[in-house]
């Protein structure tokens, strides 16, 4: 029987305050997650010195860091983003847009929202990036949502 995979989470505006609390409270939780923070190394390993499953990483020179972010998603080196701390909607899913591919099959990106309730999993899709969407659309948003 295969272990399964602990996801990696990138924090692409990791000195960002609220960024540093929040892997803090994660890290302190019993979720198995290894997290990376992108940002100014120096300040960020000063507030979380020795915390486990953490990686930090520089900001590229020649890119922001949620085009870094999406490029590390793009090539497997991450399994998932959490931004728009200090980016606007629109820069972040420019940049998921530009850099990561879609799902095979798939002919465009939705944006959604997960929320859980007791011991329940929701996944709520919205139009906000497809306006005016066509039948054919939503009926492709809703076989996505259930994958």
């Amino acid at each position: 029987m295969s272990k399964v995979k602990t996801p990696r989470i990138i924090f692409p505006e990791g000195n960002d305050e609220r960024v540093i609390k929040a892997t803090q409270q994660l890290l302190e939780t019993e979720v198995e997650v290894e997290l990376i923070l992108i940002g100014e190394v120096d300040q960020m390993s000063a507030e979380l010195a020795g915390a486990p499953n953490l990686t930090f990483m520089g900001t590229d020179d020649s890119e922001n860091s949620i085009v870094q972010a999406a490029k590390l998603v793009s090539t497997g080196k991450a399994d998932g983003i959490i931004a728009g701390a200090t980016h606007s909607t629109a820069d972040v899913l420019r940049a998921y847009i530009k850099n990561i591919p879609l799902q095979e099959g798939a002919s465009r990106a939705t944006s959604c929202f997960l929320m859980k309730k007791a011991n329940q999993r929701y996944i709520f899709a919205d139009c906000g990036v497809n306006i005016e969407p066509t039948a054919q659309i939503l009926a492709e948003t809703a076989y996505l949502c259930c994958q």
